[in-house]
């Protein structure tokens, strides 16, 4: 870290905190990731797909020689523990990071009440969708939404968290900035979790979506297809759900070919889990009155794919972060006798 050169070594404030933890992200300009890559094809070498990748490549490089030959910048959004110190207000906090300093977001606003926020919204971020003008053009690296935060930092605690983000909170990403592209579904494919869930995965000419090539996206359960009518053959729209993760969004009618059949779960995989041929149900929840969305394989002790699921689980970084564990070391093992 200490060879990004927007990040200083010395706090620009004395005395300085006795303690100071600072949240951020790293991250590559637009503009100095077309002249990386350039750099890449002129020495022969792969560009990469986008910046989040080559940023994300870079932090994980053992040289730091050659982390400091990449244009990575950063920016500072929060405080972790810190001593001699306190703040009442996020934009207080802001201010303070920025006095000392460190690189923070230029563009954000403190909004007295609801009507504010979407006023700020409207003029400030979506310019009425004119991409020309809206808030992506304003900053210099890619963003796909915003967030909205509580000013007052007394009242974070008072707001209850979520599943994966703080109550105190929310990021709001506007439909037309998530750029969509077609492609043709050519097969439907069936994985099995770790908890026996089978979700059908959608298998794709490959397309170039956001920053990345795909050929892949999740259906997510039986009922989403039939929603959607998803069937073998149709041009569909794909999209990254949070820039991140594939998905079919619709179905384009109009390309149907003739001959497409709607999409038999149960008979596709023929009543059996396709991983290791053991019965599947929809189970039964809320005292039997409601049936689950999901198919479950039911050889829990026996499925390779849920076991193999399970150890990748539990060897993860955020688990037990076993270096070196991925899916081919648990299919070797099943397919060796263990």
């Amino acid at each position: 870290m200490r060879t990004l050169r927007a990040i200083p070594l010395e706090l620009t404030v004395h005395p300085a905190p006795p303690l100071l933890e600072v949240r951020g992200e790293a991250y590559i300009a637009n503009q100095d990731f077309t002249a990386l890559n350039a750099q890449l094809v002129a020495a022969g070498e792969k560009p990469f797909p986008n910046a989040r990748n080559a940023t994300a490549g870079t932090l994980k490089q053992l040289d730091p020689r050659l982390v400091a030959r990449r244009p990575l910048r950063a920016v500072f959004y929060a405080v972790g523990a810190c001593e001699g110190i306190e703040f009442a207000t996020h934009a207080e906090l802001l201010e303070t990071l920025a006095r000392f300093g460190l690189p923070v977001q230029q563009l954000w606003w403190v909004c007295p009440d609801l009507e504010a926020v979407l006023r700020c919204y409207r003029d400030e971020v979506i310019c009425g969708y004119d991409m020309a003008r809206d808030l992506r053009s304003r900053v210099p690296y890619e963003i796909d939404g915003i967030v909205l935060k509580v000013n007052r930092l007394a009242d974070w605690p008072r707001l209850p968290a979520k599943t994966r983000a703080p109550g105190y909170a929310i990021v709001h990403k506007p439909v037309p900035w998530i750029t969509p592209a077609e492609t043709v579904l050519r097969a439907i494919t069936v994985q099995v979790g770790r908890t026996g869930v089978l979700t059908p995965v959608a298998e794709l000419d490959p397309v170039f979506v956001q920053g990345s090539t795909v050929s892949r996206a999740t259906l997510h359960n039986e009922e989403e297809i039939r929603r959607k009518d998803v069937r073998v053959g149709d041009t569909v729209v794909v999209r990254k759900a949070g820039m991140v993760i594939p998905e079919v969004v619709e179905v384009v009618l109009a390309r149907r070919p003739p001959d497409a059949q709607p999409f038999d779960f149960l008979a596709h995989v023929g009543g059996r889990c396709p991983a290791c041929g053991g019965p599947v149900v929809r189970e039964r929840i809320a005292g039997g009155a409601i049936e689950e969305v999901a198919w479950r394989c039911q050889n829990v002790a026996g499925c390779p794919a849920q076991k193999t699921r399970r150890i990748e689980y539990f060897a993860q970084r955020k688990a037990l972060d076993i270096e070196a564990l991925g899916a081919s070391w648990p299919r070797s093992w099943w397919s060796a006798g263990w």
